[in-house]
């Protein structure tokens, strides 16, 4: 609500390159990936202005009952960087879009799938050390926190 942009981008390989239906692995298999050069920042608007870069970063889906094809995923991301600053965020999906593409190459031979999902997001906690920064001072100054997610998995030529 103050201007403050937490971003991150985290490019995997799991087992979702593989996946041929609309519907997520366990919640095990889910997280069971390799990340590929994650990079994250967060720009601190206001009495803090700074930009801080994250350079460990995790993300994890998780869900309030077991029955993943009923409900949005909620997400638990972890930052932390070499300056001993780290952020937690808890995160709660509520709205759903998504599409997906397939194409057939060599006469159909090889197909390549690829299914975009994007969520409107709700910051449902968030906490952490940031050098300098009072955290508590720095949540009331942020307000709401609203935003999007964007979840991609396949494979594309």
């Amino acid at each position: 609500e103050n201007g403050n942009v937490l971003s991150s981008f985290i490019p995997f390989f799991g087992f979702q390159n593989f996946r041929r239906k609309d519907k997520f692995y366990s919640i095990k298999n889910e997280n069971r990936r390799v990340k590929i050069n994650p990079t994250s920042y967060f720009i601190i608007e206001g009495k803090y202005r700074r930009e801080i870069r994250f350079n460990e970063i995790d993300i994890r889906l998780s869900y309030s009952n077991k029955n993943l094809h009923e409900e949005l995923p909620n997400l638990e991301l972890k930052l932390s960087n070499n300056e001993n600053e780290w952020l937690e965020v808890n995160i709660i999906s509520n709205g759903h879009a998504q599409f997906h593409l397939e194409r057939g190459y060599l006469k159909n031979i090889i197909k390549s799938k690829w299914c975009y999902n994007e969520y409107m997001i709700k910051v449902n906690s968030f906490s952490g050390v940031l050098n300098k920064i009072e955290m508590s001072e720095l949540k009331n100054e942020m307000g709401n926190g609203w935003g999007n997610m964007e979840y991609t998995h396949g494979m594309s030529i």
